[in-house]
């Protein structure tokens, strides 16, 4: 069961900054897992913000329309 709590608005959308292919954030554990360290047991957790597809940083999408601001 996993220790983070998001509110699923709270993942970006954007573009995964490897493929470049419109995504959506997800959570994704990294962590080790259940290890044992002497007498006590324990569970690693490592949650990070990724792109569904590669694992990697979800940059913001550009703006669509930049002739919108017009110059002086």
């Amino acid at each position: 069961m996993p220790r983070y709590r998001y509110e699923p608005e709270d993942l970006a959308d954007g573009l995964c900054s490897v493929c470049g292919e419109p995504c959506q954030e997800v959570l994704r554990d990294f962590g080790i897992g259940p290890y044992e360290y002497g007498d006590a047991k324990e569970c690693h957790y490592d949650w990070q913000r990724c792109s569904p597809c590669c694992e990697a940083e979800v940059i913001p999408k550009p703006l669509e329309d930049e002739d919108e601001y017009e110059e002086g």
